[in-house]
């Protein structure tokens, strides 16, 4: 038998996350979403940078709704990608899917040992928040974080031109 470390210490994360997450309430659909089996996850082993984003990318393209979330996952290397890389990647990509009328949002993730791209659809993340925000779910975010999550993931969803994009 092959072990894999990845396979093994990233199934294990992303389930205590997930559990962190639903408990913090900064996500009260992700328990569900992980207890349903509506996540993909796809590891990206011994990969360099590249291989990492064209995952991302292959999977953004694939992406057809029958997962909720698609995760691409590789063990962090700073030599490569740090926070900052990451999270200037993802919004990146969030913009050009949007001037490509691609329906996606991606977050992004680097914690853990891994660095991770989150891929859902950005009109049912949207859908959600509009059920939340009335009952003040978003209250003690900070204001970057709402403005960042919600105001801008919203502004992109509305410029998007057809329902199935």
């Amino acid at each position: 038998m092959n072990y894999d470390p990845l396979d093994t210490n990233l199934d294990r994360f992303l389930v205590e996350w997930i559990n962190a997450i639903h408990v913090q309430k900064i996500c009260p659909y992700a328990k569900n979403t992980l207890e349903t089996n509506k996540i993909d996850v796809v590891k990206v082993k011994d990969a360099d940078l590249w291989d990492f984003w064209s995952a991302v990318s292959e999977q953004c393209e694939k992406f057809d709704g029958t997962y909720e979330m698609v995760v691409v996952a590789m063990n962090s290397n700073i030599e490569q990608i740090n926070e900052g890389q990451l999270q200037g990647g993802v919004d990146s990509l969030n913009s050009s899917l949007n001037v490509r009328n691609k329906g996606l949002w991606l977050l992004e993730g680097n914690t853990g040992g891994f660095t991770m791209v989150l891929i859902q659809d950005i009109r049912k993340l949207d859908d959600a928040s509009k059920l939340l925000e009335p009952k003040g779910y978003y209250q003690t975010y900070h204001p970057f974080r709402y403005w960042k999550q919600i105001e801008s993931r919203r502004k992109l969803r509305n410029k998007l031109t057809t329902e199935r994009g």
